[in-house]
């Protein structure tokens, strides 16, 4: 058995499936019922992982880029996604974003 995390044909699914989404998923422009509980997840996000001042994150499986919108406001930010369409959903609102698969990501 690998010890990848999924097998790419099942790799090529997702992609595709989450490709196929990618204009209408998660909205960040939404105003309504969406917007109030977003804003409650957000200071979770704060809250949970205790982010401070001047520190970068990775926002990894960014989809439309809900959390990495909000979160560049304060702090550099990379948007990285699996599916290219979702990548291309975050153009000119995420300033650094690119396609990339968690298995294979090289952080440094």
């Amino acid at each position: 058995m690998s010890d990848r995390l999924m097998g790419s044909d099942m790799k090529e699914r997702v992609k595709e499936y989450y490709g196929r989404w990618a204009a209408s998923y998660g909205d960040p422009a939404d105003d309504g019922w969406f917007a109030w509980v977003r804003a409650r997840e957000m200071r979770l996000v704060y809250k949970l992982l205790d982010i401070k001042p001047g520190q970068s994150i990775l926002d990894l499986g960014c989809g439309s880029g809900v959390y990495a919108i909000e979160l560049q406001k304060q702090h550099e930010v990379w948007a990285i996604d699996f599916a290219p369409e979702m990548v291309e959903r975050v153009r000119g609102l995420v300033a650094r974003r690119m396609r990339g698969d968690v298995e294979e990501l090289a952080l440094g």
